[in-house]
């Protein structure tokens, strides 16, 4: 193999990861950056589950609607939600209350 080939492919690789962390900009959006009586949430598309969640910081409950982003009806009710009481605890999933 020629030495200028190699050195061909590694200069690809670095221009394609050198693109690739400059594309990737933006901030993160984190969940604890919302004020202590707003709602904060995330919309989580993929091909496995689309999801809308919102965490309400004053009851410290993350509520789950599956199919957020389904045609059909435009009504999406609450699929389970999550008691945080505590960072790093064990949680349990529990229906949602109507």
């Amino acid at each position: 193999m020629k030495a200028s080939g190699w050195l061909g492919n590694c200069a690809l690789v670095l221009v394609a990861a050198a693109i690739g962390w400059w594309a990737h900009g933006g901030v993160a959006v984190h969940a604890n950056s919302a004020p202590q009586s707003e709602l904060s949430f995330q919309f989580v598309k993929s091909d496995l589950n689309n999801a809308l969640t919102v965490y309400d910081p004053g009851q410290h409950v993350l509520y789950v609607y599956q199919g957020a982003s389904a045609t059909g009806s435009a009504t999406v009710n609450c699929s389970y939600m999550f008691h945080i009481n505590r960072a790093g605890a064990p949680i349990q999933r529990e229906n949602c209350k109507p």
